[in-house]
């Protein structure tokens, strides 16, 4: 509820990607910050028309939403590309967008000249939002691929001439007026389909946002491995398995660092695998040193490039050795 003296503020958050998330993720409310922002983050709803699951947002008045479809007319908040119409169960879900809503201080809002209403909204923590958006989704973008193995990486490189803040729309309610939504331009985005594999629960939804809120980014190894699995979908195999064994070799060394380990003067991944104090408290799974460290020096200093199933097997040797060394907060 909007005090005497604040004015909520409704903001449309058009996420660069979609994001494929298990139904318990919709129809939920979630206390975060954006940008420095403090608020709820509101996600749609799903429902059946006829044998079609949708997603819908209920809540907003009808004017604000055909504004919204003014500029987005299809594909709104996202949508169901599978499901099972005999048990009525969705099977793939893509989140598309949200609404944030704050609270600011009426004085700190003016709005734009318009004959018919209010104009578009308009201050300085907007202009600070609408500026810091797309540095703080790709934190969020950055934990949820780490959490959760989905592949969100923007594929277009970035126009030389854009505004930031893309896909944001932005309006308040005083008084029961709707004002026009202030916006940015937004930018075509295309995403990996095998997102779909990894589907996005609600517990991991709700600890990247508080992740992403604290500030903090995931351990070097994690982005390694990340950049690793991200190469591999792209067919770059010969940097997928330089990234996996550079994940690996960091995380090591930090891991043994931290129990006195001692790994000698120059430590290389093939000698710091084989380190006995080292192997007696992490289980290194078989053929680590053919099937990682071989595939990984071939690719560095013969310019080989692997297979896809031997840059597969390396990166899953990759992923048991860190998710054991070097987990990530679960909660």
């Amino acid at each position: 509820m909007e005090s005497s003296s604040k004015i909520l503020v409704h903001m449309y958050v058009r996420l660069p990607v979609s994001l494929s998330v298990t139904t318990g993720c919709l129809n939920r409310s979630y206390r975060t910050s954006i940008s420095g922002i403090s608020g709820i983050l509101r996600t749609p709803t799903l429902e059946w028309t006829g044998e079609e699951p949708v997603l819908v947002f209920n809540g907003l008045q009808d004017l604000a939403l055909r504004r919204l479809k003014q500029h987005y007319e299809h594909n709104l908040w996202g949508g169901v590309s599978r499901w099972n119409k005999n048990i009525r169960k969705p099977l793939v879900t893509h989140l598309k967008a949200c609404i944030f809503e704050f609270e600011v201080e009426q004085t700190s809002i003016q709005y734009s000249n318009y004959l018919y209403g209010l104009g578009h909204p308009q201050g300085e923590q907007l202009t600070e939002i609408f500026s810091s958006y797309d540095e703080w989704f790709e934190d969020f973008r950055t934990w949820l691929e780490a959490l959760t193995m989905q592949d969100l990486e923007r594929s277009d490189r970035p126009k030389s001439m854009q505004m930031v803040g893309s896909g944001l729309l932005i309006w308040t309610e005083p008084n029961d007026l709707i004002s026009l939504p202030a916006s940015a331009n937004h930018i075509k985005l295309s995403i990996d389909k095998t997102l779909e594999r990894y589907k996005i629960s609600l517990p991991k939804m709700r600890l990247a946002l508080k992740l992403t809120e604290s500030g903090s980014l995931p351990p070097l190894t994690h982005i390694l491995l990340r950049d690793s699995r991200a190469a591999f979908r792209r067919r770059q195999y010969r940097r997928a398995v330089i990234d996996a064994g550079s994940a690996v070799e960091t995380c090591l060394k930090d891991y043994a660092a931290a129990r006195g380990i001692n790994l000698g003067a120059r430590p290389m991944l093939g000698s710091i695998i084989n380190n006995g104090p080292l192997q007696s408290l992490i289980h290194m799974p078989p053929n680590t040193q053919a099937k990682l460290v071989n595939t990984r020096n071939d690719a560095i200093h013969h310019n080989r490039v692997p297979s896809q199933h031997q840059t597969k097997a390396a990166i899953s040797i990759a992923t048991k050795i860190i998710t054991t060394a070097e987990p990530l907060p679960r909660s």
